[in-house]
């Protein structure tokens, strides 16, 4: 048995669509939500697959994903990370958690990071 033959047949996280692979399921994703960008719904099942249900849940328009920080970056998607992969600065959603630095404009990447700033929680100690 090789390591190939270990993960053949594992799903990446959010990655299983109705027991296809995400990219076979693209055309249903963009049938659903096709009052949003084509391109909007097609990076998201690419970067989240079955996950991006979380992001998109209940927008019935591209507006409903609340303040764009970019083209096809929205404050939607920003929550998500903050929530579910606590993710904290610009740097961290638009650099380590994906590659969206390459195409957000350095106005929208401060005015996230100012988002961000705000969002936090504040706490009256230090963790630890």
């Amino acid at each position: 048995m090789t390591p190939q033959d270990l993960t053949v047949d594992l799903l990446i996280v959010g990655g299983g669509v109705n027991g296809a692979g995400i990219a076979r399921d693209r055309p249903a994703a963009r049938r659903r939500w096709q009052h949003l960008p084509p391109e909007l719904v097609a990076r998201l099942a690419r970067s989240y697959g079955t996950r991006m249900e979380r992001i998109l849940a209940g927008a019935g328009s591209l507006a409903a994903l609340g303040e764009r920080f970019g083209a096809a970056f929205t404050l939607a998607e920003v929550e998500y990370m903050r929530r579910h992969e606590w993710a904290a600065t610009a740097a961290d959603i638009l650099w380590r958690r994906s590659k969206l630095g390459l195409v957000v404009p350095a106005a929208d990447a401060a005015r996230l990071e100012r988002y961000l700033l705000g969002a936090l929680p504040r706490t009256a100690g230090r963790l630890g």
